[in-house]
């Protein structure tokens, strides 16, 4: 108690906590004083915090990867599934992990959190794109169990009714019909 009353006049008692249970995940040894007791705290705490961040992102990293390799090689039967084009629009289907976040970015929107539902197979998110600039995110779309579930543009904006026309086509030729109870 006295090393936390010395040390931690300017900080939270909570940064001595987390420290502590970071310590713990990384396996240091705590029975050594001067990892249990740190001077100065403030510096041992940050750099702890920045070894546990970076270990969460290899982590994360290699989930991505993964997921990634999943998602390329469900594409093509995505696209088998899914594969329609108007005069002006046509559906993209995200080949990857990173196409998915960059969609997300670009569009201003959450799509990119979904890169693990979509390897797992719990969602299918597909790329309504302009067919003179296929390469450009445009409208962002998500089919999960035969149906529709949202349609996104930038900034989670709703659809223009060209946009519209073209998703309701893609209802009626794609998706299954719902049986009225």
């Amino acid at each position: 108690m006295r090393y936390i009353d010395e040390n931690l006049i300017k900080t939270e008692k909570r940064d001595f906590i987390d420290y502590l249970k970071w310590c713990q995940e990384l396996d240091y040894d705590l029975s050594n004083e001067f990892i249990l007791f740190p001077k100065p705290f403030k510096l041992a705490h940050d750099r702890t915090l920045e070894v546990i961040e970076d270990k969460k992102d290899e982590i994360r990293a290699a989930e991505l990867k993964k997921e990634s390799e999943i998602i390329k090689k469900m594409a093509a039967e995505v696209k088998k599934q899914f594969a329609m084009e108007t005069e002006l629009f046509i559906i993209v289907v995200p080949k990857s992990a990173r196409d998915l976040i960059k969609e997300g970015h670009t569009l201003h929107h959450c799509v990119g959190t979904y890169v693990k539902n979509v390897a797992q197979g719990k969602t299918n998110i597909l790329f309504i794109r302009k067919k003179d600039s296929i390469k450009k995110a445009f409208y962002t779309m998500e089919v999960r169990n035969g149906k529709l579930v949202q349609v996104r543009g930038a900034n989670n904006c709703d659809m223009t009714d060209e946009v519209k026309l073209f998703v309701n086509s893609f209802k009626t030729k794609m998706l299954p019909v719902e049986k009225v109870a």
